[in-house]
């Protein structure tokens, strides 16, 4: 039943260890979006980058998206937020379930870079603003947040539960 779609050059990270007694778990590189029911936890890291996670309480489904910029003109795949919410949106419409049915989450947004010469906000605050518009336009209601701000954020989400477990770390901390 998943769904990975755009797996970027660098690929996708599936841990099968079961048999060691590991969580089967998969990390979301930039860029990349799954849908499913096959492992029991998807990761990312956050800096700039927006990820929307989405729950299904009764199936189990979950969903993520691993979001770096707003739009593009092209049709580039889920690395941009037009396209990520259009595929989870068509995806899971073909799968019969409403946005209604899941529990959203939407996280990052991180203030990596600072404000060029010309005013313009961020490009955290960019991803947050679009994907907040995208996925209010397509139904979905956003149930938990933690976005903007200058702070990296490791995001890992539980099929079994639906909960998130999210750690941030100050860039300001990064910086030697």
């Amino acid at each position: 039943m998943s769904q990975v779609i755009a797996q970027p050059l660098s690929g996708l990270s599936w841990s099968h260890t079961e048999e060691a007694g590991i969580v089967p778990s998969l990390y979301l590189m930039p860029g990349a979006l799954y849908i499913g029911n096959e492992v029991d936890q998807i990761k990312t890291l956050l800096g700039s980058c927006v990820a929307v996670t989405l729950w299904h309480p009764v199936d189990r489904v979950v969903a993520m998206t691993h979001i770096v910029l707003p739009s593009s003109t092209l049709n580039s795949g889920p690395r941009y937020a037009t396209e990520a919410i259009a595929t989870l949106s068509r995806v899971l419409n073909q799968r019969l379930y409403k946005p209604s049915d899941f529990e959203v989450g939407l996280y990052g947004g991180g203030m990596m870079f600072s404000v060029n010469d010309n005013g313009q906000m961020d490009v955290g605050e960019r991803n947050v603003t679009k994907t907040r518009e995208l996925l209010k336009q397509a139904g979905f209601h956003i149930k938990q947040s933690d976005v903007l701000g200058p702070t990296y954020r490791h995001v890992c989400l539980s099929r079994e539960t639906g909960a998130v477990l999210l750690t941030s770390t100050p860039v300001a901390s990064t910086l030697g």
